[in-house]
């Protein structure tokens, strides 16, 4: 599922504010790929990526809600893969 030597980081899109960032085309790609990836055997690779995700130290959210948001930033990574031009981005705001 993870492609080695992808380009996997958050790049700036606006150079007058570090809030706006792009998700790379391979990041979407893979992300949009997680609705349809079976493996053999191994069970359900949303669950098993939203299980890690959740397990991170700075994570404020268990397993079942980052499913949750795991499997929506797919299906927008899949409609963003759709779309003749367009790109899936990221705003980060401090809180």
């Amino acid at each position: 599922m993870h492609a080695g030597g992808a380009d996997y980081e958050l790049a700036l899109v606006d150079v007058t504010s570090d809030a706006l960032l792009g998700v790379p085309e391979a990041m979407v790609r893979a992300l949009s790929e997680l609705l349809s990836y079976e493996t053999e055997g191994e069970g359900n690779v949303l669950d098993d990526v939203a299980e890690r995700w959740a397990a991170q130290e700075d994570m404020p959210f268990d397993a079942q809600q980052a499913r949750l948001y795991v499997q929506q930033l797919a299906a927008l990574a899949s409609d963003v893969e759709k779309a003749e031009r367009g790109g899936l981005y990221v705003w980060s705001a401090e809180q």
